[in-house]
């Protein structure tokens, strides 16, 4: 059993039209293109990786900030208030 859904999809031969795919076979009949062809089930897997990756790049950024972008206040009042020798 195929996970590709029926529909019309992009000709598999590269031509400039749409054949039937019935979940199984290739259809012989075919039609020219609509540019509504379904998307193959690959397209929200990539996604959801995208986005996924996005979130955890976002999150490292965010904790990456937190860590080692903000100053020791303790540290700023000792260099602005410790004599210098």
């Amino acid at each position: 059993m195929s996970s590709i859904l029926a529909g019309w999809y992009p000709d598999p031969d590269g031509k400039p039209c749409e054949k039937y795919w019935d979940g199984t076979n290739w259809t012989t009949g075919s039609r020219p293109q609509s540019g509504k062809a379904r998307e193959s089930v690959e397209s929200p897997v990539m996604t959801v990786v995208i986005i996924g990756g996005f979130l955890i790049l976002s999150i490292a950024l965010i904790i990456g900030a937190l860590i080692f972008g903000f100053s020791d206040p303790y540290n700023q009042w000792m260099d602005e208030n410790w004599p210098k020798f």
